[in-house]
């Protein structure tokens, strides 16, 4: 962690300002934790929800027995559950989270709710907000949930959050591995090497160039996180933060999901 520290250091000199310093969510806890805290992933999945609310507000959708649901072009029933909705400003927030040396994976089933819902509902944005950790073994985790989030408050070195244009881009692109099974909700994934992350983080401006994005819809920021953030009373290491917005959101909207969806 120290070396990666080093090596971007220089390039994040910003100090991002989050919308809530302290997060606590014991309604959500106690909704979403009933009869699975003893599943890690659910665990560390609820710390980056709020880590994700501390960054940018809005708030933890109600409960995991909840769903956006609604009807797509062929009236067929869609539902998914975001991780943070901030109706206020219309933004959904998706977070997922990898250890360091480890791939990311995209669910195709997941993003095509998302594209759906998106071509439905245009005044709605999305972006995904990408964490990575050095948490060991933390799928086979005992740790109880407080000394979990002790250690990813202090673990977490690196976030992006990516706008849907560039996870649709990233979806679509050949470059990245594509995988279709039974394990991935039966839906298949797109797989975003380790490799590949760290230069999202450490040369977003190359990694976009390289798979065909042009610079000029976006705007990069490259802050640095975490100086006075707490999630459930854990103090969060400060680290580099790549926020990447669309220049103009209907300009993209317009030219992806104005053609006949089907």
């Amino acid at each position: 962690m120290n070396k990666f520290y080093n090596k971007v250091l220089h390039l994040y000199r910003e100090q991002f300002t989050p919308a809530i310093y302290d997060v606590h969510y014991y309604k959500h806890l106690q909704q979403d934790l009933f009869g699975m805290d003893n599943f890690a992933h659910v665990r560390m999945g609820l710390f980056y929800e709020m880590l994700t609310m501390a960054i940018f507000g809005g708030e933890l959708f109600d409960s995991m027995y909840k769903t956006l649901e609604w009807k797509d072009f062929f009236n067929a029933d869609r539902k998914i559950r975001p991780d943070v909705i901030d109706e206020v400003n219309e933004i959904i927030y998706e977070s997922k989270a990898s250890k360091s040396g480890h791939h990311t994976n995209l669910l195709n089933r997941q993003l095509e709710c998302y594209e759906t819902y998106l071509r439905l509902y245009p005044s709605y944005k999305l972006y995904y907000v990408l964490f990575r950790h050095n948490y060991n073994g933390i799928m086979k985790s005992k740790d109880y949930m407080q000394e979990m989030f002790r250690k990813l408050a202090y673990g977490t070195h690196a976030a992006i959050s990516l706008p849907f244009s560039i996870i649709l881009h990233l979806h679509r692109h050949d470059k990245y591995r594509k995988y279709n099974s039974d394990q991935w909700a039966n839906s298949g994934c797109t797989v975003i090497g380790s490799k590949e992350m760290n230069r999202f983080y450490f040369e977003p401006e190359v990694v976009m160039q390289e798979i065909g994005l042009n610079l000029d819809d976006y705007i990069i920021h490259k802050y640095f996180l975490g100086i006075g953030i707490r999630v459930m009373d854990e103090c969060v290491h400060p680290f580099p933060f790549v926020h990447i917005v669309d220049r103009d959101y209907n300009k993209w909207y317009t030219e992806v999901f104005d053609a006949v969806p089907f």
